[in-house]
Parts: structure tokens; sequence; C-alpha cells
């Protein structure tokens, strides 16, 4: 893990101004900078259950490191704290996917279900787990929109206004809020007709 005391080597990029200076006033002494970003960050880990694997600090050098590539590339960072917190967050939700298995893993599957004191209950949860399993599969695969927009706010946990900044740059469609609320209670209800449709046919 890296020091949080061990002091960040200077910047040879005179265009990493802007991210040095942000850097500098976020890990000052006493910067209202520094409880901000590092209680978001915090909050994050907690939320995402990844507190015991990450330390606040790695999570933001690692931003840093992004943003000092970004600007390299060509793109301007405007608002370095925004910056900084909102890439943050984003390797959180990157790490929390690569080290969690997804919700149709059998080995996860397994573990919920690993009672081996009452079989009866055990049964009864593989087959509620099977069906759901392949409510999932199915789901994803005919209905991919509304699959991702249940990811993106049920999984990844992402704000209405970053879903709606995804959603207008992947599908090049401008959306509010509302409809994307609109959007994913329908999502909901259609996946719900289809597990009980599929418990029905398998009942």
């Amino acid at each position: 893990m890296t020091d949080p005391n061990r002091p960040r080597p200077p910047s040879d990029d005179s265009n990493n101004t802007i991210l040095d200076k942000a850097l500098d006033e976020i890990l000052g002494k006493d910067n209202p900078y520094a409880y901000t970003m590092f209680s978001c960050i915090k909050r994050m880990l907690k939320q995402y259950q990844l507190h015991w694997r990450m330390e606040p600090h790695d999570v933001l050098h690692e931003a840093y490191q992004r943003g000092v590539a970004a600007l390299k590339a060509g793109k301007a960072i405007t608002n370095p704290h925004a910056w900084l917190k909102k890439t943050s967050l984003n390797i959180i939700r990157e790490y929390s996917r690569s080290k969690k298995g997804v919700p149709t893993d059998p080995i996860i599957l397994s573990d919920i279900v690993s009672d081996d004191n009452k079989p009866m209950e055990k049964l009864i949860w593989q087959e509620e787990l099977q069906d759901l399993r392949e409510t999932i599969a199915i789901f994803a695969r005919e209905e991919p929109e509304a699959f991702e927009l249940l990811c993106l706010r049920t999984l990844d946990r992402l704000s209405w206004q970053d879903i709606a900044e995804h959603w207008s740059t992947k599908y090049r469609q401008p959306v509010n809020d509302v409809a994307l609320r609109k959007k994913l209670s329908r999502a909901k209800k259609k996946f719900r007709l289809l597990f009980h449709r599929l418990e029905q046919s398998q009942g």
C-alpha cells in the first residue's frame, strides 16, 4: 500500500500544474478539501465493502495518475477536484466488479445455499436461485438496454445524473432522470414478469 505520509514526487510536465495544485490542496494538513475528498472515498469503499482491501490514498493516487495520462492525451480538466473525485469513484467501481463474481456465478450461489443441516430449505433455495440465474441470462439477452440500466442503478449504484450522462454518450439520445426512472420501473416490471413466468413453466 502507498504510504500516505510519503511526499508525492513533483510532476515533470507543466501541463499537470492544475492537477498538482488540486492534489496538494487535498493532501494539505487541515485543508477542507482533504476532509471532503477522503470522506467521500471512504464512504464509497465501505459501500462496496472494499474498505479492508483498498486505502483512500491509494485510490486517490491512481486517480491522479489517470489524470496525468488524460492531460498528456490532450484532455481538458477544468475542475480538478471534481475530476479526481469522480475518477476515484470509477476506480472503486472497477475494482469492485473485478473482485466480485457476477450474480449468476455458481460458486457464489452455492455458498448462499451451503447450509447442510437444512436439506429441504437448501433444495428450495437452489431451485429459486437457478430460476433467477436463468432469468438474468434471458433478460440480458432479450432486453440489453433494460438490463444495462438495472446494472447501472442497482449494482454500480450510479446517480441518475451519471446514468444520464452515460446514456446520452453511449446511445446518442439526450435523456433526463425522469425518463430514466420510468425506464427503470418498466425494466423491473419486465424482469419480475419474466421471473414469475419462468417459475410457473418449471413448476
